[in-house]
């Protein structure tokens, strides 16, 4: 019967999915989402040395080859790739809450919960963020079963779980090397020697086959390197020496910037050869290590606002205070499930505290906070009367609400923001008059790219400020849609940005904002509601 369950909600998701797609498949809010395609593009054009990036992670790459990867279709391409790695990360969560929790109806909460949460991650981020979510499940659910370490061939599959956590973010290497690690801390292993050499094994495939990664990555870098994206995150992206946390991407600012190969997208493909950095973490003096702890504090503070503030984590600590406080045997770390989930949300929170944090990073551990909680709740109040028993049902539809909420607002206004409760009741009564309103100006964006397809040379836009950050991902979306370059954004001061552009070879020249009615002498090449072109030749006709 529980299957039977597992497979209507399965079911469910599709649904869902199906409902939500035309009004968030022309949805692109992440520069990011460009970068993965076209480093899957270069794998099958052939392009191998292009394609090996120390920045970007190469799994969701990978997966992308399995797909059309022209055009807008690309776009498409993703999202339908990103919903079935979200049904597996489904199919994961419900056997984990099938482990976990054993009265019912807790349970069945806990398995739709999952569901806004996945297709928000799906539709609304395209990175590689929801597949490291998945195989961060999957070790999960594995290492929870049984020992890994008394049998060689589970030993292996370790191994090689581990490799696939690195390879969907490099985040992953040190991550999956501590979950190894605590398994042989927690499992144990016997004295024998077939223990020891299945040991061996796992740490041996996990070494090899990310060793084969840093070994190309390192030979292209020229320095032993697992990643190169720790070395902008902090140096660029949180630098203490800026003083700031910047916007993403870091060359959104910098004017004109090259891409770095004549392959290349645009330069955030390979955003260390386009910036300059600063020396990272060098704390030769007392002044430098202080910028650096305010960097842990930012990102502490960014934590505690998207995780625990009035959102789920909040709950959970309370939990775990009474827990503490009444029967702190129910944390009971010889339990591996308690045990490793602790563990993860641990290594996220610690980890990214010292680089740079998104809300999306740490959704996992929402989920298995919240799944910590029921279970505990479960324990803690099921030992009571009758009448306190309802106390447990309370405590657990509080959970999921407020787990649920950042989803659902994120499904129908693409946002997590400050949103009325009874803005966001009349929502839920009207999805899709919402979800038509949120993402009109997204659609416009992608159908006036839709038309831009027969545009050939590199492209380049008027810079907006940090606070319309979507004109870049605009632009970069025309640049998908037509197969060309794009050389970021400039400001138009005088005929010296003209000749600039010339310089560069730009052939086109990007108005979102309408500022203009002529440029370099001409009007538009082509102009809508949304988006007005210019030919930076001086010599194209309207």
């Amino acid at each position: 019967m529980k299957y039977a369950g597992i497979r209507i909600l399965q079911l469910s998701y599709v649904l869902f999915a199906l409902l939500l797609w035309p009004f968030l498949s022309t949805y692109v809010n992440n520069p990011d989402t460009f970068q993965y395609i076209n480093i899957a593009q270069e794998y099958r054009t052939f392009h191998f040395s292009n394609a090996i990036n120390g920045y970007w992670s190469p799994l969701i790459s990978w997966l992308l080859l399995l797909f059309p990867l022209k055009g807008l279709q690309a776009i498409l391409s993703f999202k339908l790739l990103q919903l079935i790695i979200g049904f597996f990360a489904l199919s994961l969560w419900c056997r984990l809450s099938i482990k976990v929790i054993s009265d019912t109806n807790s349970r069945k909460f806990l398995q739709w919960l999952a569901v806004p949460f996945l297709l928000s991650y799906a539709f609304l981020y395209l990175s590689a963020d929801l597949l490291f979510l998945t195989v961060l499940l999957w070790m999960l659910d594995y290492f929870i079963t049984q020992p890994i370490w008394n049998n060689t061939r589970r030993a292996v599959i370790a191994g090689i779980m581990a490799s696939l956590l690195y390879f969907s973010k490099s985040f992953g290497f040190p991550m999956a090397l501590l979950l190894l690690l605590l398994s042989v801390f927690h499992h144990g292993i016997t004295s024998t020697r077939m223990s020891r050499y299945n040991l061996l094994q796992g740490f041996a495939v996990f070494l090899f086959m990310s060793g084969f990664w840093i070994f190309l990555l390192s030979s292209k870098y020229g320095h032993l390197t697992i990643s190169e994206a720790a070395r902008l995150n902090v140096t660029k992206e949180v630098s203490p020496l800026s003083g700031q946390t910047v916007m993403l991407p870091v060359v959104y600012s910098e004017g004109l910037i090259a891409p770095t190969t004549s392959t290349s997208l645009s330069a955030w493909e390979e955003p260390l050869q386009a910036v300059q950095l600063t020396d990272q973490y060098p704390l030769t003096r007392m002044t430098d290590a202080i910028k650096r702890l305010d960097v842990i504090q930012r990102n502490l503070l960014s934590i505690w606002y998207f995780d625990f503030r009035r959102q789920a984590g909040g709950l959970f600590l309370i939990m775990m205070i009474l827990v503490l406080i009444f029967n702190h045997r129910i944390i009971n770390l010889r339990d591996p499930f308690i045990f490793y989930s602790l563990s993860i949300i641990l290594l996220i929170y610690a980890g990214y505290s010292l680089i740079l944090y998104h809300a999306r990073y740490s959704w996992i551990c929402t989920l298995l906070m919240v799944l910590l909680g029921i279970k505990w709740s479960d324990s803690l109040f099921n030992s009571l009367s009758n009448g306190l028993k309802k106390l447990v049902w309370a405590v657990m539809l509080l959970f999921i609400l407020i787990a649920v909420k950042r989803p659902v607002k994120e499904l129908l206004f693409s946002q997590d923001e400050s949103i009325s409760a009874s803005s966001l009741f009349s929502a839920i009564l009207s999805p899709f008059q919402t979800m038509k309103q949120s993402y009109a100006e997204d659609r416009a964006i992608f159908e006036t790219a839709a038309m831009l397809d027969t545009l050939h040379g590199p492209l380049a836009s008027r810079y907006s400020s940090n606070l319309d950050r979507p004109r870049y991902f605009a632009s970069l979306l025309v640049a998908q849609s037509c197969g060309q370059s794009y050389y970021g954004q400039a400001v138009i001061e005088n005929a010296a940005t003209g000749l600039s552009l010339k310089k560069n070879g730009i052939r086109y020249f990007l108005d979102w904002d309408h500022q203009e009615d002529s440029c370099f002498g001409h009007p538009p090449v082509f102009k809508n509601k949304t988006l007005s072109i210019f030919s930076a030749d001086f010599s194209a006709k309207p």
